[in-house]
């Protein structure tokens, strides 16, 4: 698989996709918060995924795939366990407030 068919398949899945252009720092990312992430960085050539962990919600890797070793059914299935548990999450009240009281807050541009 390509960065680009990667990036493409990320957005397919109509969440919120970051991507960057730029020479030598292509990169598309997929936060599933607060559950897992997904970023590729073409000139890498991998898919790095993690979780998000603790209290602050930090970032942590816990895989790494070069591209040309991924399936669109791979990520498919893998992106689509993320929403699961994203779903599952936003089902319990207790995990959504315990996630909220976290999230530090910041100004609008307006006020």
């Amino acid at each position: 698989m390509t960065w680009e068919e990667l990036a493409e398949l990320l957005i397919s899945f109509g969440e919120r996709v970051h991507v960057v252009r730029g020479d030598g720092l292509d990169t598309v990312s997929l936060p599933v918060v607060p559950v897992a992430w997904f970023i590729a960085m073409k000139s890498s050539g991998q898919l790095n995924m993690g979780i998000f962990e603790g209290e602050d919600n930090r970032l942590v890797g816990t895989r790494s795939i070069p591209l040309a070793e991924l399936t669109a059914d791979f990520v498919r299935e893998e992106v689509g366990k993320a929403l699961a548990e994203q779903l599952a999450s936003m089902l319990d009240p207790q995990a959504v407030a315990d996630f909220l009281k976290h999230v530090k807050r910041g100004k609008r541009w307006d006020e």
